[in-house]
């Protein structure tokens, strides 16, 4: 799952998978071994705290569909995220999918932080680690 305005990760796995692994992206997406699903984002970068309110409202919505729809196939295995706008309503949902509502969820949440955090956690690290902590 990537940020749906996010084009340099995109192109970021498309070339890692090509250059390191010989895989295609398109390819795999056609078997559908593979699924890149784009998500709204919480916050956009430099956006306003105000306005992300409500885009981060927005991109809760938007998760807990995206993630519903996906559980309902049984499709995910493991969420992998480390940007704040992408990861908190992603691991909020999963959470509340798969520990407050009780659905069988089956999927891994890892969440990479910040790699200029090597003293504390950033904003998204702190409000994700309790969650984190209770998934296990």
């Amino acid at each position: 799952m990537i940020g749906h305005s996010d084009t340099w990760s995109l192109r970021k796995i498309k070339d890692f998978l090509k250059e390191n692994m010989g895989i295609n992206i398109q390819d795999e997406i056609n078997k559908k071994r593979l699924e890149i699903v784009k998500i709204y984002r919480a916050r956009e970068v430099k956006q306003s705290y105000i306005t992300s309110v409500f885009t981060t409202l927005y991109a809760i919505l938007h998760s807990l569909l995206v993630l519903a729809k996906i559980q309902i196939f049984n499709k995910l295995d493991l969420v992998v995220s480390n940007g704040p706008g992408t990861a908190l309503p992603i691991c909020y949902i999963h959470f509340i999918l798969s520990r407050v509502l009780l659905f069988n969820v089956k999927a891994k949440v890892l969440f990479i932080e910040s790699f200029c955090r090597v003293q504390d956690l950033s904003l998204t690290g702190k409000l994700l680690r309790p969650i984190l902590k209770i998934m296990g």
